[in-house]
């Protein structure tokens, strides 16, 4: 932690913003969760959340953004500042995973899975600010 608070404060004396991307949690490395809380409040950082849509209904997008803001402290936590959503309404496989490859899922439609969800109604089902909206186009 050390290390990175040192690495923080040298490379940021001139910025007027400095963006610190998390550690995105695994199976393998469910870790990375906690870690990325504890970096956020050693900084004192103002917190953006980033999640893809993968699969979510925009209910279980509201449940994993609650699940998540938990995770840092909850809602008495004012360092949270809103979400992204990135690659809204993407073409995903089975376990909501978009490839740079789509070819396989696109050769047989049956497996590609898109969501159609409206951009103007994320902030109803969202705990958070909805800050914006990336779309996973294909195009």
């Amino acid at each position: 932690m050390e290390e990175i608070v040192a690495n923080y404060h040298a490379n940021t004396k001139d910025a007027e913003v400095v963006l610190v991307e998390g550690l995105v949690p695994t199976r393998k490395h469910q870790f990375a969760q906690s870690l990325n809380y504890e970096i956020a409040k050693t900084l004192n950082a103002e917190i953006v959340f980033v999640m893809s849509q993968g699969t979510d209904t925009p209910e279980q997008l509201k449940e994993r953004i609650e699940l998540t803001r938990n995770s840092f402290g909850g809602a008495k936590n004012t360092n949270i500042t809103g979400v992204i959503v990135n690659k809204l309404n993407a073409p995903v496989d089975e376990q909501g995973r978009t490839r740079p490859d789509l070819s396989e899922i696109f050769d047989d439609s049956s497996k590609a899975k898109v969501n159609n969800v409206d951009p103007a109604k994320l902030q109803e089902s969202s705990p958070l600010p909805v800050l914006g909206a990336v779309p996973g186009a294909l195009t």
